[in-house]
């Protein structure tokens, strides 16, 4: 009776550590982020140490003046996606804690960081492009030189 309440207990230890790492994995390698404002999907770039990604809606329209935040261990630098919908930075260490994309993280990973030795390149799909949580650029638009008379 003893032998077979260790058998059951080593079995159900088993299951509950496997379940924990197959999580832990999932969790730490995804290769996509999806919610009800954006889709993401991202892979290696073989450009060291530089994250960039291109931006567009489910049109393929792409999308400019976007905030991008990539925040490493020694900086947290801030850029916008181009007239094309793409960003691209280089950072001066290879390893990342998160990326935002607007105030969504889509990387994060405060305790080991994730490494970017041969680069990210991030697709992004906007799915609601009117969301609050996507922050775009604001620009200032030129007025015309009050007339003098």
């Amino acid at each position: 009776m003893k032998k077979k309440k260790i058998f059951i207990l080593a079995v159900f230890t088993a299951i509950i550590v496997l379940t924990a790492g197959v999580i832990f994995t999932l969790t730490i390698f995804r290769k996509t982020y999806t919610d009800s404002n954006i889709k993401v999907e991202w892979s290696q770039a073989n450009q060291p140490l530089t994250v960039s990604g291109e931006v567009y809606n489910n049109n393929r329209v792409p999308i400019p003046d976007l905030e991008i935040q990539v925040n490493s261990w020694s900086a947290e630098d801030t850029l916008y996606t181009d007239e094309n919908g793409r960003f691209s930075i280089k950072l001066g260490e290879p390893e990342i804690i998160d990326v935002k994309i607007g105030k969504v993280t889509i990387i994060s990973n405060s305790v080991m960081g994730v490494s970017i030795l041969d680069g990210l390149h991030f697709k992004v799909e906007v799915v609601n492009p009117n969301s609050p949580k996507l922050i775009y650029k604001k620009t200032e638009k030129a007025t015309e030189p009050a007339l003098r008379e």
